[in-house]
């Protein structure tokens, strides 16, 4: 006796819809391009419509949303430790600036050891 859940399959009613959505989201992303928002608004906006199309295929086309447990544990805790990643190398880059005022650059350091 076989404890594996019988494969899912969904209707392509769904599939049509999900296709419609993205095609939707696609076009919502293209008229933000052209809405003339500051950038950091424009990247927010257009990220927050990539999530919601990258969520739109995961759950349905990757079929997550009727996946066991234990398997959408381990993509959302892979998703995490990709977020915890991405906003390390955000603070690391945001704070370059900062950390070169006040250590300097390499050539004036050499400057001032030739000084001495």
């Amino acid at each position: 006796m076989s404890t594996a859940a019988a494969p899912h399959v969904s209707p392509v009613r769904t599939y049509l819809a999900v296709y419609g959505a993205l095609l939707v989201l696609t076009v919502a992303t293209v008229a933000v391009s052209y809405m003339g928002l500051p950038s950091l608004a424009s990247v927010a906006v257009a990220m927050g419509i990539a999530t919601a199309k990258a969520s739109l295929v995961v759950l349905f086309f990757m079929h997550m949303k009727w996946d066991v447990p234990f398997n959408r544990f381990v993509f959302g805790a892979a998703l995490w430790f990709l977020a915890i990643f991405f906003i390390f190398t955000m603070v690391d880059l945001a704070s370059r600036g900062l950390v070169l005022q006040v250590q300097d650059n390499f050539e004036y350091r050499a400057e001032h050891a030739a000084a001495e």
